[in-house]
């Protein structure tokens, strides 16, 4: 189940138009002095809610938005709406798994970069063998 979420959650992001070089997790990635993005996949405890064992699991997509510093909020801010109407349009990616909400968090600047969170609320509805 974990893989398949992330990698439709991945395909998502990946498929992105005009995308800045993306961080995958545990691959290798070189920060380029430009916008980029790093994601992760983070699942939460799920609930057992029939005697089938059908289960539905929340978790959250994390979508950092690194811009470099000192170059004000613009750059950041557009490709993360651009990464929110992206992923609103495939609201169900694959079946039993859909986008609840997109959600931004307050930024944080470095000396060095300006990072933007963004969190995209997943819930996935599966059974088990």
């Amino acid at each position: 189940m974990f893989r398949e979420v992330t990698s439709a959650l991945d395909q998502i992001i990946a498929s992105l138009p005009d995308a800045p070089p993306i961080a995958f997790p545990n691959v290798n990635f070189t920060p380029p002095d430009g916008l980029y993005l790093a994601v992760m996949n983070m699942p939460a405890d799920g609930i057992m809610y029939n005697m089938n064992r059908a289960q539905n699991t929340p978790g959250v997509y994390r979508i950092n938005v690194y811009a470099p510093a000192n170059k004000g909020p613009a750059e950041a801010e557009n490709m993360a709406d651009s990464i929110a109407a992206h992923f609103r349009a495939s609201s169900e990616p694959i079946p039993n798994l859909f986008i609840e909400e997109i959600n931004f968090s307050p930024a944080v600047s470095t000396d060095s970069e300006y990072l933007l969170p963004i969190s995209v609320n997943w819930r996935y509805f599966h059974t088990h063998a």
